[in-house]
């Protein structure tokens, strides 16, 4: 199954009878997306293509006009130095005078 469903077990009635069914369920989660290490944005989302989503996003709002301006997307780290699934850092190939102009 998806990281982005998960199943959730219910009681439902019929003819007077509870039944237990599972339901699968859309999972949301927050993802923050940074610049350069400084927090820019917070979305909710479901998991998966993360990165894809925060280029999407940023090239759709106008703060990249092209893919060339995107450099790298890396997932940060918690405290424990494991993948922090829910936060990105993003570094663009923009100058920082230009960028503060599309802020």
């Amino acid at each position: 199954m998806s990281e982005s469903v998960k199943d959730h077990r219910t009681l439902k009635w019929h003819a007077g009878i509870a039944v237990s069914e599972v339901e699968h369920l859309a999972v949301e989660e927050p993802l923050e997306i940074r610049l350069g290490g400084r927090r820019f944005t917070l979305t909710m989302r479901t998991p998966g293509h993360d990165e894809e989503l925060a280029a999407g996003f940023l090239l759709a709002e106008g703060f990249i006009n092209s893919w060339e301006e995107l450099g790298e997307i890396r997932r940060l780290r918690d405290s424990q130095g494991r993948p922090d699934p829910n936060a990105l850092d993003v570094v663009l190939n923009v100058p920082s005078a230009g960028l503060r102009e599309r802020l």
